[in-house]
């Protein structure tokens, strides 16, 4: 078989596996619970247009990716799973072609089929592509839309233009405004790397780039109103760059963490990275341009996550696969001897939650769950791979990167397989609301008669429909019409509930996402 094969079917391989989670979960608690609050309020009060949670204008997040969740549900229905997650899954298809195809064009066609694998495995990537977010969608827009900037700077084509517009202002409706900030430092770089000025046929740019989402949000304004405008423009874009009202980290965040981000490639990227600077060749410091106009930009803005990175992730894979192809001896050296380090630790960290991983914590129900023998089952695997994939290594050829570099995905694929086909279950139980549903389901009340605080919304394939009209509320939430019958509140917040909650009875106690909520019922 040929090395091109095997590496497709490799990658082949690591998308199947994201396929597997969703037959084993319901949505995790935080983000996937509140979009999945999002879509049943757009079906129950038919709020389109303008998304709603907990009967408000929603203002996280645009419209487009709930819109296509929304679609997705008339086919699957309200109970499927699949609705939320085929469109990560699905993009993340997309983009694993879109980044072999960036590679073949921009690095020559032995790159491709590393950048499809390299792309497929990064953690980051891998994850996302299996949750009920819109991140992928996200990243394949920004990736297209790099594409034909690439085109548009090197053939003046108006057509690549308004093409790399129009993915950006695409993503504009799916994530927000940092599409096109993303779009716009990249220009300004590789501009600036080119000697080239502004012409004025790159302003043909901007009708697109402005059209798309004005056309969603006046009308969107005009039913909602100047609140809610304000809120989006003040609050959820501006408050996110200069002045974090969530996840605040320092400008070094990216750099420190850079090693969990690029998991498991970080040190074949760096070596790539200093590699298609010292060649000078124009594409792959495009490339290296694409990464630097994300890391930039989101290391200025007060608001940081790990997940903001993954912009950069098809440009990382296009400088590895053109790294792996044509190694530069010495820089490869320095990435081979880190990768077999990675290996390593691997090792020790499987061997670790083997022999002693309850003894790592002081909380008796953590050392019980890791304990289990689903996460020991991901530990065996994690050494088991990890030193096959080492010896298989130094058996090669030492100055193999490609055996090197295969090596590498092997030991971290393996033991993700055994994630999505083993401990999925598990994680639902501990990271999904099914805990708390299953409690709730036995209780003889209606869902309006039901109220909760600081609870995260309800989603399970088999929750009751009864469920779906429960009240979130604030701390006078006891005070409201009709007076609940029972209570569901984080047990750290109980008492901001005060004197109110003395007419209830704690009758019951679950465990989500590593947190106690108490369920209390009249007296």
């Amino acid at each position: 078989m040929s090395r091109p094969f095997i590496l497709r079917a490799f990658t082949g391989l690591v998308l199947l596996l994201t396929f597997v989670s969703p037959w084993h979960r319901d949505l995790f608690v935080g983000d996937e619970t509140k979009y999945g609050q999002v879509v049943r309020e757009m079906t129950t009060l038919e709020t389109i247009a303008v998304p709603h949670l907990n009967g408000e204008p929603y203002t996280h997040k645009p419209p487009l990716h709930f819109w296509f969740v929304r679609a997705l549900v008339t086919l699957f229905g309200t109970r499927s799973i699949w609705p939320f997650v085929l469109p990560s899954l699905l993009s993340t298809v997309a983009l694993v072609w879109l980044t072999g195809r960036i590679a073949a064009e921009l690095a020559g066609s032995g790159a491709r089929p590393w950048a499809e694998l390299v792309v497929s495995s990064f953690a980051l990537v891998w994850g996302v592509a299996q949750s009920a977010r819109m991140d992928s969608e996200f990243v394949l827009l920004t990736t297209a839309a790099a594409l034909f900037l690439w085109r548009y700077l090197e053939t003046g084509s108006r057509r690549s233009l308004l093409m790399s517009a129009g993915c950006a202002a695409i993503a504009t409706l799916i994530k927000g405004p940092f599409a096109p900030l993303i779009l716009v430092v990249h220009y300004t770089l590789e501009s600036v790397r080119r000697r080239r000025r502004p012409r004025a046929r790159d302003l043909l740019a901007l009708p697109p780039l402005l059209l798309a989402p004005l056309l969603w949000l006046v009308p969107a304004t005009l039913i909602a109103g100047r609140a809610w405008i304000e809120e989006i423009i003040v609050r959820q874009a501006a408050g996110r760059v200069v002045n974090a009202w969530t996840h605040g980290e320092p400008f070094w965040f990216y750099l420190t963490g850079a090693p969990a981000i690029w998991f498991p490639w970080i040190l074949l990227l760096a070596a790539a990275l200093v590699a298609a600077w010292r060649e000078a060749r124009p594409a792959l410091r495009f490339c290296v341009l694409q990464i630097a106009a994300t890391v930039v930009p989101f290391s200025l803005i007060s608001s940081k996550l790990p997940v903001y990175m993954l912009p950069t992730m098809p440009a990382a894979a296009v400088l590895i696969g053109a790294f792996v192809a044509r190694p530069d001896e010495r820089l490869a050296r320095f990435a081979r001897t880190g990768n077999r380090a990675i290996l390593l630790l691997l090792a020790v960290a499987g061997a670790v939650g083997v022999t002693s991983a309850a003894s790592l914590t002081d909380r008796p129900e953590d050392a019980a769950l890791l304990s289990r023998w689903e996460p020991q089952t991901l530990f065996t695997m994690m050494l088991v791979a990890s030193i096959a994939a080492l010896v298989w290594d130094l058996r090669g050829a030492m100055e193999s990167t490609a055996r090197n570099a295969l090596a590498l995905a092997f030991a971290f694929v393996a033991p993700m397989a055994v994630v999505v086909a083993v401990c999925m279950p598990l994680a639902n139980e501990e990271a999904s609301t099914a805990p708390l549903v299953r409690m709730l389901s036995k209780l003889d009340v209606s869902g309006e008669e039901i109220a909760m605080y600081y609870v995260p919304h309800l989603w399970t394939r088999n929750m009751p429909a009864r469920l779906e009209s429960v009240r979130q509320g604030g701390g006078d939430v006891l005070r409201s019409h009709p007076t609940p019958r029972v209570v569901v509140v984080r047990a750290d917040k109980r008492g901001e509930l005060g004197g109110d909650l003395l007419q209830y009875e704690l009758t019951g106690s679950v465990r989500m996402i590593g947190k106690r909520f108490d369920v209390y019922q009249r007296r």
